[in-house]
């Protein structure tokens, strides 16, 4: 009687992952959809870039190479932009912080 309830919240977990992971499949179609179409007169490395960030985007950029036809390009695409370089990580974090002066409001 008393795994029932661990059993449950485990169940009611993983649906709710589920369901939060499949409702990003629309999103997921038209940034193919955008890659199929940036590349299909010829391969531009470049557009794959903001995707190489991420193991969700190199899925997405290999399956994109694949329906193109340029599958064996994907290494030296990987190889260009591996997961964690710090450079590529340095670019997606660049948040510029501005201090703020607490009684005024304004920037310092």
């Amino acid at each position: 009687m008393f795994i029932l309830l661990p059993v449950l919240l485990a169940v009611l977990c993983l649906a709710f992952n589920g369901i939060r992971l499949h409702s990003h499949y629309p999103e997921r179609l038209k940034v193919l959809e955008i890659l199929l179409r940036k590349n299909k007169a010829a391969l531009r490395e470049d557009t794959f870039r903001e995707f190489m960030y991420a193991p969700c985007g190199r899925m997405l950029v290999l399956e994109a190479l694949d329906t193109l036809g340029y599958k064996n390009r994907y290494s030296e695409i990987a190889r260009r932009y591996p997961v964690f370089s710090r450079k590529l990580l340095r670019e997606r974090n660049s948040l510029v912080i501005v201090p703020y002066n607490d009684l005024k409001g304004e920037a310092e």
